[in-house]
């Protein structure tokens, strides 16, 4: 398998004017995603499932549990060595999510440093002091990095306030899906339009475990939080006074939450269907209280149900 690696791109971040349907603190109930023109550019047959087909507080995961979960990577420098041997000098600051073969999504934040920005998306990590993913007697493909060719941002993004945090990356070349890369599910009409309040979720990724140590797992690791409406909320959405409706709160229980490296990752539902549970995306992680997991403060995502048309009018495949 080919790996791509990106020594020097020259990324401008693409900001899309029309249909800002974020706008209205209603989209979400006027948009049915099924009827959008590129909503058979996604993945329905096969998002959403784990292999076995079934962070701070965090616990470590099987292999392919969250096969659509990526890495956003960038050069620690520009040294003659890291330009030989680019992927040993890789860092990821940012995670994201599978959408189909071309385009993932992330966080808007991911990209504001302009002299600074990701250049690749590695594809199929779990572990990462390893060069072949094992479990028993199944072995992973090698992990793909595949460079960045385009992202785009919401017109409205405010990197002040963090208001409107996504972003979607179109990659060079075409992802090669497998029993540990595959795409997460985007909500049906149904689903964005429901009250997640209450709901389990979960986050996961290779970011801090102890907030004091900086310690970083090197295997994905991942927790399980609840969907919350309360006055840690209300007074982050009034932070968001231009578009408090954009966000959505998860955790809030001391010694959980999704913390630093875990950035621009998916907030993810899982949703039993016939039996088999299936994940939705239905957050982007943006930000949190400055001791990550040492408060009852919730964490705070971009609810993905308000971007969903900005989204599908971008994935276009042609």
């Amino acid at each position: 398998m080919e790996i791509s690696y990106f020594i020097w791109i020259g990324l401008i971040g693409s900001l899309l004017t029309v249909s800002d349907c974020y706008l209205s603190a209603t989209a979400k109930d006027k948009f049915v995603p099924e009827n959008h023109k590129h909503w058979n550019n996604l993945e329905h047959r096969t998002c959403g499932f784990s292999l076995k087909n079934r962070i701070i507080g965090g616990r470590s995961v099987r292999l392919g549990k969250y096969p659509w979960l990526v890495r956003l990577g960038k050069l620690r420098s520009a040294s003659a060595h890291s330009l030989r041997n680019p992927a040993a000098n890789m860092v990821f600051p940012c995670g994201g999510a599978i959408l189909n073969r071309l385009f993932i999504l992330t966080a808007g934040h991911c990209f504001l440093d302009p002299k600074s920005l990701p250049t690749t998306v590695r594809a199929g990590e779990f572990d990462t002091s390893k060069e072949i993913d094992c479990h028993q007697e199944f072995c992973a493909p090698p992990v793909q990095d595949i460079r960045i060719k385009e992202y785009y941002t919401p017109r409205y993004f405010k990197p002040n306030s963090m208001e409107n945090d996504i972003a979607l990356v179109l990659l060079s070349k075409p992802i090669e899906f497998s029993e540990v890369v595959a795409p997460i599910c985007m909500p049906t009409f149904s689903l964005s339009k429901s009250n997640l309040t209450g709901k389990s979720v979960e986050v996961a990724g290779w970011g801090l475990t102890n907030i004091y140590t900086r310690k970083t797992p090197t295997v994905l690791h991942s927790v399980t939080l609840k969907v919350v409406e309360n006055t840690w909320c209300k007074m982050y959405k009034e932070k968001h006074s231009s578009f408090p409706f954009n966000i959505i709160c998860a955790g809030n229980e001391s010694g959980k939450d999704s913390c630093s490296g875990d950035s621009g990752g998916p907030l993810m539902l899982p949703v039993n269907e016939h039996g088999t549970i299936r994940y939705y995306v239905v957050g982007v992680v943006s930000y949190g209280p400055e001791a990550c997991g040492e408060t009852n403060s919730p964490g705070i995502y971009t609810y993905l149900a308000q971007f969903e048309q900005w989204i599908l009018n971008l994935i276009n495949t042609n």
